[in-house]
């Protein structure tokens, strides 16, 4: 027996941003966290993205409840340009997780970094 490998893959362009380069070799692992609102934010800014039918982290606020997060959780930090393919159920709808990230005051968030 040997392991499987992902069900399905899907080719996507790689967009440059700019800026800093990315440390190290990342390789898309999955990360989960569980925030809830300071103050009505969660402190991050997202894009929807539909081609890859994922939310695009556009910005993290360093003090919101992300960057704090990620202050704690380095190696599991989600930053900008990672994705979040579920929010509390909803996944692989961008309106839908969107849409989750906005009424709840406490979220559970699937992403991947790049």
């Amino acid at each position: 027996g040997g392991g499987g490998g992902a069900g399905s893959r899907i080719a996507s362009p790689m967009k440059s941003y700019g800026g800093g380069g990315v440390g190290g070799c990342g390789g898309g692992r999955e990360v989960r966290i569980s925030l809830s609102k300071a103050n009505g934010t969660l402190g991050f800014r997202i894009d929807k993205d539909f081609a890859n039918r994922t939310l695009k982290i556009d910005w993290v606020d360093s003090s919101g409840p992300l960057g704090l997060w990620n202050l704690r959780n380095s190696s599991e930090a989600l930053r900008e340009g990672d994705a979040i393919f579920a929010v509390n159920g909803a996944r692989g709808d961008p309106e839908a997780m969107y849409s989750e990230l906005a009424k709840s005051s406490r979220v559970d968030l699937t992403g991947r970094k790049r």
